[in-house]
């Protein structure tokens, strides 16, 4: 990486870290395995987090139907506690949803996670899911109307249906791609007004845009009706990679030198930053001013990093990056060539 041909290798590293459009920022590091026979756990840091009125890990088995369980708060901190996978379950697949105050949905792409029988047979300690300290006294799962209580290849200790209301908004966020349907608005609205000791009437006409929600919010002896706005259509997600192509920028740091140095840098560089314009096409290619790279399906992506050229008189070897991205707008990950490090962070608009 050297001179301005080292930092544009950065920006591509830069791919990196999380979400996507209007809805709250969330920022969660993928897990690649969870412990069969404990309680997995996952957590989010969620922007702005006072102004989150419900966040949400959805999941699945091999094939089922998506279920979801809460999120709680501790600080600027959410968790989540799934069931118990067993050991005959292979792969968890999950994503972290989240609505602000003003029904705004965001989520991050989809993950898979292996079932492991012991915590030792997780191939990257650092991308396993915590455990839960204590098991849950009742752990309440959500599902589609019909389903079963308790997810396929999941125990039963401590699983609680969540209440019908509940559920039934999850079914339609769900037959919406994900997204958040009138009657998740409406279960938001009316578990809003519950607490607040009112009665909650509602009334909608499908999901198309021109559609309008009234919640009627009755307080004796006066009557108030509070019109929403329509909810958003359902977004339709992109498989990944195609679901990371578009336009990025990069942003790459140099955090330590060679001695002695190899590529042209120098002790006194170190902390510099630059950025760079970096293309992702549909089938994954990373494209920016001096190399290529891939990004597969679950956000990891590698970058070889090619040397000078033999009899041009300069000596910096060929390197690599290797990252991942935790969400369809953020990426990181780290550099190294001739025994120089950088730091990358790549983001980009909301696609």
């Amino acid at each position: 990486m050297r001179g301005s041909r080292v930092f544009p290798v950065a920006c591509l590293l830069a791919l990196a870290t999380p979400l996507w459009a209007e809805g709250p920022l969330i920022d969660h590091s993928a897990v690649a395995c969870m412990v069969a026979e404990r309680f997995p756990q996952l957590e989010a840091r969620l922007g702005d987090p006072d102004a989150i009125g419900r966040a949400r890990v959805q999941f699945r088995g091999e094939g089922g139907p998506w279920y979801f369980v809460n999120m709680t708060r501790s600080g600027e901190v959410f968790t989540g506690v799934l069931p118990k996978p067993k050991k005959s379950l292979k792969t968890i697949r999950y994503y972290i949803e989240a609505t602000d105050r003003q029904f705004r949905v965001n989520r991050t792409q989809e993950f898979a996670a292996s079932v492991v029988p012991e915590p030792m047979m997780c191939a990257d300690k650092k991308m396993m899911a915590g455990v839960a300290s204590a098991a849950p006294a009742s752990l309440i799962v959500g599902g589609p109307s019909g389903a079963a209580v308790v997810p396929a290849g999941f125990s039963s200790s401590g699983v609680v249906a969540a209440p019908a209301a509940t559920a039934a908004g999850a079914s339609a966020g769900a037959a919406g791609g994900g997204g958040i349907g009138t009657a998740a608005v409406v279960g938001i609205v009316a578990g809003g007004a519950a607490i607040a000791g009112v009665a909650v009437a509602a009334s909608g006409g499908g999901n198309d845009a021109t559609t309008t929600t009234t919640v009627a919010v009755v307080v004796t002896p006066t009557t108030t009706t509070t019109t929403l706005a329509p909810a958003p259509p359902p977004t339709t997600l992109t498989p990944c990679p195609a679901c990371y192509a578009g336009n990025w920028q990069g942003q790459a740091t140099l955090t330590a030198v060679a001695n002695p140095p190899v590529c042209g840098q120098k002790s006194t560089d170190i902390g510099k930053v630059e950025t760079f314009a970096i293309v992702i096409a549909p089938d994954g290619t990373i494209t920016f001013q001096f190399a290529t790279g891939q990004v597969d399906a679950t956000g990891a992506f590698m970058i070889a990093l090619a040397g000078d050229p033999p009899g041009s008189g300069l000596t910096c070897p060929a390197g690599q990056i290797v990252g991942r991205c935790t969400s369809v707008t953020a990426c990181a990950g780290n550099a190294s060539q001739g025994g120089d490090l950088y730091n990358f962070v790549m983001t980009r608009p909301s696609p």
